[in-house]
């Protein structure tokens, strides 16, 4: 005999994270946030914008500044002539002789303005001054030098001259008294001066600007983590749940909150979540409880087998080989609860409900000596996995021979909107309301109150005269695992199946049952407008 190695299970490679350290990089952390880019953000815009108004002010100070000189420009060669043309006429009085004389009469008679000076230059030499506020170009020998440079006796002259004490606008308009020396009229304004106020008035504004920025960042923060609160919320239940595996906690749900469609899509998910972990726990413990037995029951008489007596040798063989179908039976059932949630489980198309029916009555009859009814027949055309619907009454079929008395009578039918009675062997019938899956009891409330669009519901049912079921008994049924009388064969997972059928049809499963006089088991999905609408007259 050749023998089989033992088996061994290779360790399994293990990624392992290495924390770091929480505070390390907590100020690149906290940018990367959505409240701190949302601050980030906003403060950032903000600045720019104040940053641009700041620009629009300084432009526009600066731009008035040199409206300012420019006009006293114009204005200067306007107002010499003027004054030159009236001094020098013999009405004059005094007449004017001399250059010097002109300029001296037309510094008494004007104002240079704010930050200004006029100069009265004759022959080369500085002779007179006149200057307001905040200038003293007389004063400022690099001023007078460069003007000597600059100056010309036979036409104006209008420029900028750069010292190291200021920026000078200059404006130099010759003059002459016929007969007398040349000379210039001077006209300075202090650029830096007249532009102060600007500077000054951009100080305060990006002061100010300093503080409404601060203002708006931390009035962001604050908004934000009320926005955000319901996310934090959000963010500490998911922690929750996968640092302590807990499924029972669900977050708050309030109708004023744009996270109202999250929350409550999550909390279903969580309830989707915490059901099917549930359902896998229970089918675990329950497959375990239910392996075990025949396993124990094998192991035992394998333990007191006499094998020297070939009599019990042969009873053994023969319960062991019970318990072994039981096993498997057990396990293709399990196999087909493993795929119910899965997306591949139904493979719908358009069925014939007429042909479905038929199909199975021909297909039960095999099931035993009983006698098969094909009661009604539905003519229409639905929307269905035809190998799973024909699976789920079998199945019907199949509990049906299990406690009905062999010989008895055993229905099968389809119809709309149509529910079949309980019925015994004389054809009494028998109203009695109807149980569904106790699990589903919201799916049926909600199915009963709420009709399909056409109006109308499929019905496809198998009845018997079998033992009927207790009142007791009949929610219990549905759960998995579960069997009323043990003495008769089966994994109890058969309604379980069925049950999980129907509902991925968006249907539900009812019973009707009065003990001993028999069932009835319905299927009952709901008909659409378009199947409705093409029924089989």
């Amino acid at each position: 005999m050749n023998s089989r190695p033992a088996y061994t299970s290779a360790p399994r490679q293990r990624n392992t994270t290495v924390i770091a350290d929480p505070n390390a990089g907590a100020s690149s952390r906290w940018i990367m946030t959505i409240r701190g880019r949302q601050t980030t953000y906003t403060v950032t815009i903000s600045l720019l914008v104040l940053a641009i108004i700041g620009g629009i002010i300084a432009i526009t100070g600066v731009m008035q500044a040199r409206n300012t000189e420019q006009r006293a420009a114009t204005q200067l060669v306007s107002k010499i002539r003027v004054f030159s043309d009236r001094a020098v006429t013999a009405s004059a009085n005094p007449p004017v002789t001399t250059t010097e004389q002109l300029l001296y009469g037309y510094l008494q008679n004007d104002n240079p303005g704010s930050y200004g000076a006029l100069l009265g230059r004759v022959d080369g030499q500085l002779r007179i001054h006149q200057g307001t506020r905040g200038i003293s170009a007389y004063e400022d020998q690099e001023l007078v030098n460069r003007i000597d440079q600059v100056a010309s006796d036979t036409h104006a002259i209008r420029t900028t001259i750069k010292t190291s004490t200021t920026i000078y606008s200059v404006t130099i308009v010759p003059v002459q008294v016929l007969g007398s020396d040349p000379g210039q009229l001077i006209q300075v304004f202090d650029h830096r001066a007249l532009i102060s106020g600007t500077l000054n008035l951009l100080k305060m504004f990006f002061g100010v600007s300093l503080l409404v920025a601060t203002i708006i960042g931390f009035i962001t923060w604050y908004n934000s983590t009320i926005i955000l609160k319901p996310l934090n919320q959000f963010r500490s239940m998911v922690r929750s749940i996968v640092s302590e595996d807990d499924l029972s906690k669900r977050l708050p749900e309030s109708a004023d909150n744009e996270l109202h469609d999250l929350t409550v899509s999550f909390n279903n998910m969580i309830d989707r979540l915490e059901t099917a972990f549930e359902e896998q726990r229970n089918l675990l413990n329950d497959a375990g409880h239910e392996l075990r037995t025949p396993l124990t029951v094998v192991r035992g008489h394998m333990e007191l087998m006499n094998i020297e007596d070939p009599a019990e040798v042969e009873h053994t063989r023969t319960l062991v080989l019970d318990e072994l179908s039981r096993m498997q039976r057990m396990t293709e059932d399990l196999v087909t609860v493993a795929t119910i949630s899965r997306p591949d489980f139904l493979h719908p198309a358009m069925l014939n409900v007429a042909d479905l029916t038929i199909d199975t009555f021909e297909n039960a009859r095999q099931l035993g000596d009983f006698n098969w009814q094909l009661r009604k027949v539905a003519g229409l055309e639905i929307y269905g996995d035809r190998q799973r619907l024909q699976q789920a009454l079998l199945q019907l079929c199949q509990n049906a021979t299990k406690f009905a008395p062999a010989g008895s009578t055993i229905d099968i039918g389809s119809a709309i909107d149509e529910q079949p009675r309980v019925l015994d062997e004389s054809g009494k019938t028998y109203k009695v309301a109807p149980v569904s899956p106790a699990v589903h009891s919201d799916l049926h409330t909600r199915l009963n109150n709420q009709s399909p669009a056409s109006g109308h519901w499929l019905v496809l049912w198998v009845r018997d005269r079998g033992e009927g079921i207790e009142e007791k008994d009949q929610h219990r049924i549905f759960e998995r695992f579960a069997r009323v009388n043990h003495a008769k064969p089966g994994s109890g997972l058969g309604l379980s199946i069925v049950d999980a059928i129907v509902q991925a049809h968006n249907g539900k499963l009812e019973l009707r049952s009065l003990a001993n006089i028999g069932s009835v088991f319905s299927i009952v999905l709901p008909i659409t407008v378009s199947e409705y609408e093409g029924i089989s007259e």
